[in-house]
């Protein structure tokens, strides 16, 4: 029972890590947005949209990422022994894969809607990628390296 809840705070703090990473992305695009269209984005603006996004956004993306991103673990944790790669280097592999199908499920399922703002650009997509598979490799660290 305690390892079970030992792997279940890894792994609830792991999807924090991903929804605290990708909350900016999305952020700063809105900003870049506004901008473009030339309304004034000074520091408290910034700063506002940023703990708005992260209180209101935040909490959403975290409820998104639950579920997607345990079964990425999961799919890493059975599929390690047939691959050729460092355990990190996989579970960020496959996090990152993972991340990138509900970038694309999310406007799927969505009617052609971006929620996730973020996606409206390559560099968005892959910083939102990018942070899936950071969450992978932290997941991976803490569980398989620091608490075995």
């Amino acid at each position: 029972m305690k390892i079970f809840f030992k792997n279940l705070i890894i792994y609830l703090t792991s999807v924090a890590l991903l929804t605290i990473l990708i909350v900016p992305i999305t952020s700063t695009s809105n900003l870049i947005w506004l901008s473009s269209m030339e309304m004034p984005v000074g520091l408290s603006e910034v700063f506002s949209v940023l703990l708005a996004d992260l209180l209101n956004l935040g909490i959403i993306l975290y409820l998104i990422l639950l579920l997607p991103f345990g079964l990425g673990l999961i799919i890493s944790k059975y599929t390690i022994k047939f691959i050729p790669l460092p355990a990190n280097i996989w579970y960020f592999f496959i996090s990152s894969l993972i991340m990138w199908l509900v970038l694309i499920s999310t406007v799927e399922f969505l009617y052609q809607t971006e929620v996730i703002a973020g996606n409206r650009t390559s560099l968005g997509t892959f910083l939102h990628v990018m942070a899936g598979g950071i969450a992978g490799s932290v997941f991976y660290n803490l569980r398989y390296r620091m608490f075995v």
